[in-house]
């Protein structure tokens, strides 16, 4: 699963921003932002550049943070965030 919302959320409130200034960033209707980051709405691909963007993140942080995969064993898992953490230390991302 992809969860672009979760993602996106939190990385807008590490920056301290407010959806309505993201929002006005990347030349979107709060309403909409708020759809994406509650799972209503999935962003386009132009969309999801754009945000990464407004929030300093390579749009392929937002990917690869975004990806869930709640289904893999504990071990995996902890390799999946162990290799999610390097990859943000590798980019220099929050």
């Amino acid at each position: 699963m992809i969860d672009f919302g979760r993602t996106i959320k939190t990385y807008r409130q590490k920056r301290g921003l407010t959806q309505v200034a993201l929002a006005r960033r990347v030349h979107i209707e709060p309403t909409y932002l708020s759809a994406i980051e509650n799972g209503r709405r999935e962003p386009s691909l132009t969309l999801v550049k754009q945000i990464g963007k407004a929030v300093a993140i390579p749009a392929e942080i937002l990917f690869w943070d975004a990806i869930e995969l709640r289904a893999l064993p504990t071990k995996d898992q902890h390799a999946l965030d162990l290799a999610k953490s390097i990859v943000r230390q590798h980019f220099k991302v929050l």
